[in-house]
């Protein structure tokens, strides 16, 4: 198993072996194809859409922290949403949250057969990696000092 980050557009790139987790507080409706944040769905290139990880999504102390690019100063490191939001990302249990991971990735395998021995769990986010102000960096940060990569999702083949 192996871990990666990539954002909401990205998807329309991912293989059959690249399962993306939503990190999101509210999913793009499309992610659940129209049918409610539950709803779990395959595309038609294979895709498992839907699946979400919630202690990852902004819990109730970061709502209102972030005013938008207008009030925004481009700095992470001063940001109360950013730095909020890691604190709550330090309260997980890392061990749970791969041991989730990896039975999910044995049911998958157990449902579908021709998927690879790895499988690559992607870590969703809205904002794409040029953007500063976004939780990728927060999440990355928290993978890696547990050991594991993370790195942003670039190879779709």
């Amino acid at each position: 198993m192996k871990l990666a980050i990539s954002y909401f557009y990205k998807i329309r790139f991912f293989q059959p072996w690249m399962i993306p987790i939503s990190t999101a507080a509210w999913d793009p409706k499309y992610y659940h194809d129209n049918k409610g944040k539950d709803y779990l769905f395959i595309d038609k290139r294979g895709v498992i859409n839907g699946y979400r990880y919630e202690a990852l999504a902004p819990g109730p102390d970061c709502v209102g922290l972030c005013g938008g690019p207008s009030q925004c100063s481009s700095d992470p490191s001063t940001c109360k949403f950013l730095s909020t939001y890691r604190r709550q990302l330090e309260k997980i249990d890392f061990d749970e949250f791969i041991h989730n991971l990896q039975a999910l990735e044995t049911a998958l395998k157990a449902r579908d057969s021709s998927l690879p021995q790895d499988l690559i769990f992607v870590l969703m986010v809205y904002e794409p990696p040029y953007k500063a102000c976004s939780e990728r960096g927060s999440i990355q940060n928290w993978v890696r000092s547990h050991g594991w990569e993370c790195d942003e999702l670039i190879d779709f083949t």
